[in-house]
């Protein structure tokens, strides 16, 4: 489904951040070599709770 007849481009720099996360953390020897999952700990500058509501909504979000 196309909402804009493909006139705008949307950019997701997602994995490119990813990337650049791992190679820094490589770079400081802070990898996690364990095979323990981890944890999400949400933050958010808003007072709002609803924000970190909606992040977490978000998150876990099934995208097709």
């Amino acid at each position: 489904m196309s909402f804009f007849n493909n006139e705008v481009k949307i950019f997701d720099g997602a994995a490119g951040t990813a990337r650049q996360l791992r190679r820094r953390l490589h770079s400081r020897n802070l990898l996690n070599s364990s095979a323990k999952q981890g944890s999400i700990t949400w933050l958010n500058s808003s007072d709002d709770p609803k924000m970190l509501e909606l992040s977490q909504k978000l998150y876990n979000l099934k995208l097709d």
